[in-house]
């Protein structure tokens, strides 16, 4: 019986195993700069590629991987507060760089009251129609905006106070 090229490969790999894994090993820490930048490459000209990969890993890994998540969000907790934060302001259609830049220019505080948040990221407040982004806001008054655009809220707001004073 002859085996097929693809079948060659993995039956040398399958006796050889450790020792290509320990020369594979060997060459990533020579050439490790050229290694991060030939995988880089290949990421920017495909990045789907990575991500299937990683998806299709976790529907057959799925212990593995969850406890890999686990122990990399606890041995990276800057890097994961900062990947998080980037991802929900690239929700919004802009860069984390705009983002930062319009923080700056709102002197690092709130665009309504001012206040510096120190707790966590400012708020993106933008119009729920356009999506278009308006500025950063602290908590109190992205949540106080948001009831103010719904319809007669203000006025049925004042009409409630009144009723105590």
């Amino acid at each position: 019986m002859k085996l097929s090229l693809q079948e060659k490969r993995r039956k040398y790999y399958n006796e050889n195993k450790e020792k290509i894994k320990e020369k594979s090993s060997k060459y990533y820490v020579e050439n490790r700069e050229k290694v991060l930048n030939r995988n880089k490459k290949n990421y920017q000209e495909n990045p789907k590629l990575k991500t299937e990969a990683s998806k299709k890993y976790k529907q057959n890994n799925p212990e593995k991987a969850e406890k890999y998540q686990k122990t990399w969000k606890e041995r990276h907790p800057e890097k994961r507060k900062l990947y998080t934060r980037n991802s929900r302001i690239r929700a919004y259609g802009i860069s984390p760089e705009t983002y930062y830049e319009m923080l700056k220019n709102q002197g690092e505080s709130c665009a309504i009251c001012k206040a510096k948040s120190t707790r966590r990221a400012m708020n993106i407040d933008h119009n729920h129609k356009t999506g278009k982004v308006r500025g950063l806001l602290c908590d109190s008054c992205n949540l106080s905006l948001g009831h103010i655009e719904r319809k007669d809220f203000v006025e049925k707001a004042l009409k409630y106070l009144n009723q105590y004073k």
